[in-house]
């Protein structure tokens, strides 16, 4: 990894750090997005932390911040519910950053989180449109299992 990414990492206090790189996933999945782009497009921030937020027995963010440039480049949330299950909740780096270790690194600092924690199930989803993500979690000993449809509305 680039040595001039550091990665901050902390709860609930870093969440509306990351409102711009989670405006940046949001476009992504909304371009990509086979047959849900309105559905996405109209989830605001705000919504989406509240969510977060009630799931999450606790939440874990890192964020990924270039120190030259000082701007935040990554970012992976991570949650363990009441039930002890965990779940990458989501995993993002902007283009330019990509292909440097950065999702690497931050998908293992996930992972160790989630190990100290005693979380013994973790899952990440996929949305349909990013499968190329797929290969990228595998090598982290996460593979398919389901497919779910929804309805859309």
């Amino acid at each position: 990894m680039n040595e001039n990414i550091k990665i901050f990492s902390d709860g609930l206090e870093l969440l509306d750090r990351i409102k711009p790189i989670w405006e940046e996933t949001k476009k992504y999945h909304v371009d990509k997005s086979l047959h849900f782009s309105k559905d996405l497009k109209s989830i605001s921030f705000e919504e989406r932390k509240k969510v977060l937020i009630s799931k999450a027995k606790f939440l874990r963010v890192d964020v990924a911040n270039n120190i030259e440039e000082e701007k935040d480049v990554g970012c992976c949330i991570t949650t363990i519910d009441n039930s002890n299950r965990g779940e990458i909740d989501s995993l993002f780096i902007l283009e330019r950053y990509r292909k440097q270790g950065i999702g690497k690194k931050l998908t293992e600092l996930a992972l160790t989180w989630l190990d100290k924690n005693g979380v013994v199930n973790s899952s990440i989803m996929v949305a349909c449109g990013n499968e190329k993500a797929i290969d990228f979690y595998e090598n982290f000993g996460f593979y398919p299992r389901n497919i779910q449809l929804s309805k859309r509305q």
